[in-house]
């Protein structure tokens, strides 16, 4: 129903409620040093699993006959229930519920108690710890102990919810309902990042057989677990098992598919990806419909992100005027967008393609000084491109001061590798063999792992063998000078 209100309200533009959290890469990019955004969804702004409630059977029945009598005996009065009819009710709900349900005693002291009738979810709150400590100290059946999980969450005390559900599967583990909590559990996992345990939650429940309604939430789930793990083929295979088996929430199907071309993307599976890419464009303008098509207020956050993806696809096909076109684009109808630093340093990179070197280091300013939140592999980008720009110019003093900015950038070692094999083809330009040797050590002796090892060496060779032929031959003794 919460979803149905916003629906309307928003006039059937639901991709407006999407957000998108931009995370900066990790491990070693391609060798033609494209830019790359992981991106995660924002689960404060979708809940991407909704409240689905257990199908209560003999416990809700009771429970749904004491708050219709509690509540019937209310309204007529206006009080408090006299107690033969309090008692009448609660004789009649405990044939079904047992005597000893204090969960459901209080439930009912919080719809008629005092004449007063206080929602559910507070009376929970003033008295959390005996309800607690009385679900896990007691023997409640399953559907209690998720019942009153779920009013935990709608009441800030997800902590304690997430410890009823542990108890659930843990005593429960073969009902049906502990299924839907492993799935709760394991979104809860995605939210604080815990990769490998959201993964495991997932699976096992996807291994108890989900119903239709939770499998494409648990794929989804587990396809990002898997993706943040570095397990691209796993998770593409949940994420098409979760657009396969449409949940009918369109908020998800954004998100699964958001994720992904993500995927795809990682896979340098391109045409899909921008299959992908292309669906969300799609959904984004025919939401737009309803609004102004002169503004781009009702755009998503997440679509300035796509097509930025869209403008790297065309600089990677070498299409440097439809990703200039593209780019200029984010930056004109998306002044705010959360990306703009990956947004500079790709128009950078199209000002570089036709020589314009002084406006892209004046982009690049912007990065490198950080004008912007941005991340230290970005700056050190930043920084990198900026010597390059100079090296295309054979400015290599210059080019040399902007190499060595990189160097002081903490945890970038890829970055400071790459900068170290620039710093020493400067050198040789600038006839400093020395400088170019101590380049090459340092990346070969401190940076041991790093793919630029191999050329690092055979360069070093290279210097040591001309330094050799270049020294002067010893005369033999006794020889005349």
């Amino acid at each position: 129903a919460r979803a149905d209100r916003e629906l309307d309200r928003r006039h059937g533009q639901v991709v407006r409620a999407v957000h998108l959290e931009a995370l900066s890469p990790r491990g070693q990019l391609a060798a033609h040093f494209e830019p790359t955004v992981v991106l995660h969804v924002d689960h404060q702004a979708i809940d991407p699993l909704p409240m689905l409630r257990v199908r209560r059977e003999p416990w809700s029945c009771g429970l749904r006959h004491l708050e219709q009598r509690a509540r019937r005996s209310w309204c007529v009065e206006r009080d408090a229930p006299a107690d033969d009819q309090l008692g009448g009710a609660e004789a009649k709900g405990a044939e079904v519920v047992g005597a000893d349900d204090q969960v459901a005693r209080w439930h009912l002291d919080a719809q008629c108690g005092g004449g007063r009738r206080l929602p559910f979810e507070r009376q929970l709150v003033q008295s959390e710890g005996r309800v607690t400590l009385s679900a896990l100290a007691g023997n409640p059946p399953a559907a209690t102990l998720y019942e009153l999980a779920m009013a935990l969450i709608e009441s800030g005390e997800k902590s304690n919810s997430n410890e009823i559900l542990l108890q659930l599967v843990h005593r429960f583990p073969e009902s049906p309902i502990s299924i839907e909590a492993r799935v709760r559990l394991a979104q809860d996992a995605t939210e604080k990042k815990a990769w490998k345990e959201a993964a495991d939650w997932s699976d096992q429940a996807l291994n108890m057989g989900c119903n239709k309604e939770l499998y494409p939430y648990a794929c989804w789930i587990r396809g990002q677990a898997r993706f943040e793990l570095g397990a691209f083929e796993d998770a593409k295979a949940d994420l098409e098992a979760a657009i396969s088996n449409p949940s009918g929430n369109i908020q998800l199907e954004v998100s699964v598919r958001f994720q992904l071309a993500e995927t795809l993307y990682h896979l340098q599976r391109w045409p899909e990806a921008e299959t992908q890419w292309k669906w969300l464009i799609q959904l984004a303008d025919a939401s737009d419909s309803h609004a102004s098509k002169e503004s781009n207020a009702s755009k998503p956050e997440w679509y300035s992100v796509v097509l930025l993806r869209t403008a790297e696809l065309l600089a990677l096909r070498k299409e440097w005027g439809d990703a200039e076109k593209t780019v200029l684009r984010i930056r004109n109808d998306f002044p705010e967008c959360n990306r703009a630093c990956e947004v500079d340093y790709l128009l950078a990179r199209c000002l570089v393609s036709k020589a314009d070197f002084d406006a892209a280091r004046q982009v690049l300013t912007s990065i490198t000084q950080r004008k912007r939140p941005t991340s230290d592999e970005l700056v050190a980008r930043g920084h990198w491109m900026t010597g390059e720009t100079y090296l295309m110019q054979r400015k290599y003093a210059d080019a040399l001061l902007a190499y060595r900015e990189v160097l002081h950038l903490p945890k970038q070692e890829y970055w400071i590798c790459a900068s170290l094999m620039q710093i020493a083809e400067c050198c040789e330009a600038l006839r400093d063999p020395q400088g170019s040797k101590d380049a090459y050590e340092t990346i070969i002796n401190q940076y041991s792992q790093s793919p630029f090892v191999p050329t690092a060496k055979e360069r070093l060779e290279n210097i040591q063998s001309i330094s050799v032929a270049n020294q002067p031959a010893k005369a033999p003794l006794g020889t005349k000078r």
